[in-house]
Formats: structure tokens, C-alpha cells, sequence
């Protein structure tokens, strides 16, 4: 059979994890609808308040042990992992041993999930405790050195690359590894944005709170698009954009099976837009759109207590 080509897709935070359960059933239930060969591989994000995640700010009610066993279980349940955005750059040996945090792993330590990791600190406890998790390399690390890339594939079970090399035609072609590399296809944010780094920083501390939330907001004023609907972020970001049409018959065809789909803090119509355009067959995109609709705008996610 040949190889998958995998999506990972937001779906921790409390918006939409039903609706993507329903995604899920419905694609294994219509195949020929969809993209062939392809799966959603995970769900990725983190539970409210857990204060190792990074990349954007989550907050919220805690879930109690019954809503986080039972999500973790209904994901798994469809061969979907849950990846956790544990990203937050600034965790130190204070924080590993916080509790809420340690618990959403024991209850996703099955060997079927997996982790996003920067922070050297909190890597290490995490493969030591719970080394039967996958280990990902985030985006937000922004290496962009090839050299780097390549040794980091050697280590880690993927590596999702920075967004702004996504058409660099050298640096893809210099990758070795390009079944290990996980490209982020729709970001919004601008590719000469200077802030990229200090944005991370700024969720790193809101999600220790030092800073409040919404303060953590793009400072690249001119350039700013992440309130744009998903069709205008092609007109905004050609140089790092990549549409359906270019991943399956471009990127694929170099050898490239993994790719990550934006959506935490976006609407949730961004969302839904994303997976019509990427996954669904371009004559079956009015269909699927108008049978998963009240799926996504009408569930709820489990009570949190």
C-alpha cells in the first residue's frame, strides 16, 4: 500500500474537538470524497491551563481526570494521536514538576501520542519520564539552518520546519530526511516578520503569568493578516503559502508525507475552510462543505468542571 500523506491539525483547546471527531468518521466513511491516501494523523494543542504549552496562549477551565481520559480515549479510538504543544520556551526545573501538566501525560502515555518540544529543560524530563511518547520538533524552535534540520531528523521522530523556507527550493532539496520533515502549509504570519521569536516569548510568559493575555500580539503591524479569512491568506503570503495543488503534486512527488495545518486562535471558519481545500476532492468540496457544517458550528466540547 503506499505511504499516507498525514495531516496534523489543532484541535485541543476546546472549540472544535468534536466537530474534528466528526471530520474524522466522516472521511473514513466517505473515502472517495477525500484526497487520496490521506489520513488526520493527530490532533495537536494542549489542554486549558496547562502552563508547559507554547506557540499560543490557552486558557481556560482545568478538565477534570473524566474529560481528559475520555478525550485522549476518543481520539485514540480512531487511530488519532494527540500531540501536546509543550513549546513554552521559558520552563524551568520549577515548573517540570507541576501537576496538572504530569497528569495529561500519564493519561496519554499509551504509546500512541505524541509531544512538541523547544526547550532543551523540559525535553529531557519529558523523554525520561514518558518515553513512550513520539518527540517532535516544533516550528517554534525557527531553525532554519539546514545543516541543523538534518541532524535534527536523526533525533527526533519529526521535525516541522520553519514556515518561511517552504519554497526555498535548495534548502528542500538539501533536506535528507524529507519523510521526517513536517511542513506547516497555510501559516498567516508574515514572512519578514523581526517578532517571530519575541512572539513566542511574550505566550511563554502570559502562560506563566507574567504577562496578561492578549498582550502577546503580532507587533508587524504592516504585514499583520492572521485575522484574514483562509482564501485571502493565499493573496497575502504567496511566498510561503502553499496551496492543495502544489502539496499534492509538487511537495508530495519530492517525498514530503507530512503536513501541519494552522488554526489555534484562528476562527473557527478558517479551520473548516482549510480542510475542505486541503483534504476534500476539488468536485466534492461543495458537498463535503455543506455535510460537515453543522458539525463544526454546532457541537459543543465536553463540559469542563
Amino acid at each position: 500500500m503506499e505511504e499516507f500523506i498525514n495531516f496534523y491539525v489543532p484541535g485541543l483547546d476546546g472549540r472544535v474537538f468534536n466537530p474534528l471527531i466528526y471530520l474524522v468518521e466522516y472521511m473514513k466513511q466517505n473515502p472517495t470524497k477525500f484526497r487520496d491516501n490521506i489520513r488526520i494523523k493527530s490532533f495537536y494543542g494542549a489542554f486549558p491551563g496547562t502552563i508547559w504549552n507554547g506557540g499560543r496562549a490557552n486558557f481556560g477551565k482545568y478538565f477534570t481526570k473524566d474529560v481528559l481520559e475520555g478525550t485522549i480515549q476518543e481520539a485514540n479510538r480512531l487511530d488519532v494521536s494527540l500531540r501536546y504543544t509543550y513549546t513554552n520556551s521559558l520552563i524551568t526545573k520549577s515548573e517540570l514538576d507541576d501537576y496538572y501538566c504530569n497528569k495529561t501525560m500519564e493519561f496519554a502515555d499509551n504509546g500512541k501520542n505524541e509531544v512538541l518540544v523547544n526547550n532543551p529543560v523540559l525535553e529531557n524530563y519529558l523523554r525520561q519520564r514518558y518515553p513512550n511518547f513520539k518527540y517532535i520538533l516544533s516550528t517554534t524552535a525557527c531553525v532554519r539552518d539546514l545543516d541543523k534540520i538534518n541532524e535534527a531528523t536523526e533525533k527526533y521522530d519529526l521535525v516541522v520546519m520553519d514556515f518561511r523556507d517552504n519554497k526555498n527550493e535548495d534548502f528542500l532539496k538539501g533536506i535528507v530526511h524529507k519523510d521526517k520533515i513536517e511542513i506547516l502549509v497555510d501559516e498567516t504570519c508574515h514572512k519578514d516578520c523581526p517578532y517571530r521569536k519575541k512572539h513566542y516569548e511574550d505566550v511563554a510568559r502570559i502562560q506563566l503569568l507574567e504577562l496578561g493575555d492578549g498582550e502577546a500580539k503580532c507587533m508587524f503591524e504592516p504585514h499583520y493578516t492572521r485575522n484574514n479569512s483562509f482564501y485571502e491568506n493565499f493573496g497575502n503570503n504567496p511566498d510561503t503559502v502553499i496551496t492543495a495543488d502544489d502539496l499534492y503534486n509538487k511537495y508530495v512527488d519530492m517525498g514530503f508525507r507530512h503536513f501541519k495545518l494552522l488554526g489555534r486562535n484562528n476562527e473557527t471558519y478558517f479551520q473548516f475552510e482549510s480542510y475542505i481545500h486541503y483534504l476534500v476532492k476539488p468536485e466534492w468540496r461543495e458537498q463535503v462543505r455543506n455535510d460537515i457544517f453543522p458539525a463544526f458550528f454546532g457541537l459543543e466540547f465536553p463540559n469542563a468542571r
